[in-house]
């Protein structure tokens, strides 16, 4: 009986979440250097259990998809890499739409100490995408991304 008090709590949280995290809006984004313009898919990440979530637990994405977080108003989130299954690309853009940080090729974190990355700058929206996107596409601070929803 006792081996029951965990597993039924999880299983209601994880029924909770599962709820809320069920479907993923997918839109496509811009980014704009000075040489072209890069469109990628990306899942919303538009309530709490999907920004606490991101893409933890998945084994991949593709070469032209990511994940938007959009933040109410800009601030300096923290993300990391606890859970995650491979390495990303975390664009970090402010509310006029400029490229402020890129953490290129950041790590997955199995650890229960995990270490996370936070932008000098605010920003409002944050893109997470495959490791090697920014690289592969000439993406860098400063670049513009058309993501106003």
């Amino acid at each position: 009986m006792n081996e029951y008090i965990f597993v039924i709590p999880m299983i209601l949280i994880s029924s909770i979440v599962s709820f809320f995290v069920r479907d993923y809006e997918t839109r496509k984004i811009e980014f704009v250097n000075s040489e072209e313009t890069i469109s990628i898919d990306v899942q919303i990440a538009d309530n709490i259990f999907k920004k606490s979530l991101g893409l933890m637990y998945r084994e991949t994405i593709g070469d032209e998809e990511g994940m938007l977080f959009i933040f109410e108003k800009e601030k300096k989130p923290r993300f990391w890499m606890k859970n995650m299954k491979f390495p990303i690309d975390i664009i970090f853009v402010s509310k006029d739409f400029e490229i402020v940080e890129i953490v290129e090729n950041a790590q997955p974190c199995n650890s229960w100490f995990c270490f996370g990355f936070k932008p000098e700058r605010p920003a409002k929206y944050v893109i997470e995408t495959k490791a090697g996107f920014c690289k592969k596409h000439g993406i860098k601070i400063g670049d513009k991304c058309l993501c106003d929803f």
